[in-house]
């Protein structure tokens, strides 16, 4: 038995006894569910602590763009997190950051980032809260769409389902709001 990075090579396991074997499985299995659950936990908590840092900074746009210029706002999320970002070229050598392979995607991948934070923060000066976030529902239907168009991914009837289910429930929603259906 061979360690690499952590994961263990069983290419040798058929030379140990068998008693060995099935208690060495064993433990590998309940160590790996026990390393999933807590990840699984972790991701978790992660998804909702990242959904109440987009909804503050969605707030805190809504209420500054009453006050200032909305390229003002935008740039300040952009410079901000830039700081904030910058922290971490010091941890790690700062040319391993900014190395890629497709540099014009990371390019393309920064302007489609700003105009969606603009055009979102822009609809914030004209709806409310709730109902801008309602839109942005529509976003699984879209991106499954154009990951079978784009992509050419398998998209089975289950996923397909639960994607008209999610657009019919953010239909419900948006509807009292502001009347668009």
């Amino acid at each position: 038995i061979t360690a690499n990075r952590g994961i263990l090579f069983l290419d040798e396991l058929g030379e140990l006894p068998l008693e060995f074997q099935s208690k060495l499985l064993r433990t590998i299995q309940e160590r790996t569910v026990r390393q999933i659950g807590s990840s699984t936990q972790r991701a978790v908590f992660y998804m909702i602590f990242m959904s109440g840092c987009v909804i503050s900074m969605d707030t805190l746009a809504k209420f500054l763009s009453t006050e200032m210029s909305l390229l003002m706002v935008v740039w300040g999320r952009f410079f901000f997190n830039f700081i904030f970002t910058s922290l971490f070229f010091f941890r790690v050598s700062p040319l391993s950051i900014v190395r890629t392979k497709r540099f014009n995607l990371q390019i393309l991948r920064s302007f489609l980032g700003f105009g969606a934070t603009f055009t979102f923060w822009w609809a914030l000066v004209f709806l409310p809260l709730a109902d801008c976030v309602a839109i942005v529902f529509v976003s699984p239907l879209l991106v499954t769409t154009l990951s079978v168009l784009l992509l050419d991914e398998k998209v089975g009837i289950h996923h397909w389902g639960a994607v008209a289910l999610g657009f019919v429930g953010m239909a419900i929603i948006i509807r009292p709001g502001i009347g668009i259906m």
